[in-house]
């Protein structure tokens, strides 16, 4: 965990030297610049080479908008529950209008849980209909029945996590009340039937308690009334990122990359009738920047170990500027185009 710890020291003192260099030049960043940063961060270059006058920010944004939830998942990549929400509504807005000018179309709203910030609503009307932005919505369902009819109509896509076949195997998974399982299964219904036009993904993390119930999920929610035809499941390998990183390191969580393969393979298998995505924490890499309810951003990428790492690239809603020069600089757009559609 030192090495780890080195490394993003030192891709903070990197990006903090690209924007004092930044700050003082109006051409150009130079080849010899970028390299440095590039071999002091071990961070691949992807994008074409920025200028202070054209830069673009990634074509998907994820809002974490709070750290809140109410449940306690150990193996979530979220901001930590206490989180200080320092972004105000106004805030949010005009970071979506300023990343819209930049090339951004899609905004996913996550967390936390999202349903539980009051803002929500309105964000999303502003973002979908006066921005005319993609809208993703991320939720754990708790709320999605009572509260889902105020945001909804200002969302296109929306992911709700199912992680076992039963209650048993869901609850040692998505922690915090058992009702979990139920209220995903009525969430998916509810939205299936009265928001029919929206796309909707159920998510399932795939980790060591819950492998052998992934292949079944797709039968309880057969036999729950759920139709196959206008959803899209998607099956993630559960990925040591984020603050709860040491304890899903030193947890019974993780599952090989072999395991996960095997068991996309059977699932796939099993539910024919079902549109089944997989992926593996390989492909989180260059696919994810995100802003925290602090504002500070920060990218996906591969650590030295191999595995997935936050790199910060600064407060966005402070500093706007420097980070999108910073974006430029080390971020995979191609993989980020292709968040959210596979």
């Amino acid at each position: 965990m030192n090495n780890v710890n080195t490394f993003v020291t030192t891709a903070l003192l990197s990006v903090a030297v690209l924007q004092d260099i930044n700050a003082m030049h109006t051409i150009p960043i130079s080849h010899r610049t970028s390299q440095a940063l590039i071999a002091t961060t071990g961070l691949r270059r992807f994008s074409a080479q920025a200028t202070i006058n054209n830069c673009k920010s990634p074509e998907t944004v994820d809002f974490n908008i709070n750290g809140i939830c109410n449940l306690n998942c150990k193996w979530c990549w979220g901001p930590a529950h206490d989180a200080k929400e320092d972004v105000t509504l106004s805030e949010w807005k005009n970071l979506a209008y300023n990343l819209k000018k930049l090339g951004t179309k899609n905004i996913v709203f996550t967390g936390g849980e999202t349903l539980l910030k009051k803002e929500l609503p309105e964000l999303a009307r502003y973002i979908n209909t006066e921005l005319e932005l993609r809208t993703t919505l991320s939720s754990n369902g708790l709320l999605l029945v009572k509260r889902g009819p105020s945001v909804l109509p200002y969302i296109n896509d929306l992911g709700l996590p199912l992680d076992g076949h039963t209650i048993k195997v869901n609850s040692t998974m998505r922690k915090g009340t058992i009702l979990h399982f139920s209220k995903v299964l009525a969430a998916i219904k509810f939205v299936q039937n009265v928001f029919p036009n929206i796309k909707l993904t159920v998510r399932t993390v795939a980790a060591m308690p819950n492998l052998d119930s992934v292949p079944l999920i797709g039968k309880t929610m057969l036999e729950s009334g759920i139709d196959p035809k206008t959803l899209r499941w998607k099956i993630y390998q559960v990925s040591p990122v984020g603050p709860r990183k040491e304890d899903i390191l030193n947890s019974d969580l993780l599952i090989t990359r072999k395991d996960f393969d095997e068991t996309i393979e059977i699932t796939k298998k099993m539910n024919p009738l079902f549109t089944i995505d997989a992926q593996p924490y390989e492909r989180s890499f260059g696919r994810y920047f995100h802003v925290f309810p602090d504002g500070k951003s920060h990218i996906v990428t591969q650590g030295t170990d191999g595995l997935p790492l936050e790199v910060p690239m600064g407060n966005i809603v402070k500093d706007f500027d420097k980070v999108i020069k910073n974006v430029n600089e080390v971020f995979n757009f191609d993989q980020n185009c292709k968040h959210g559609s596979i």
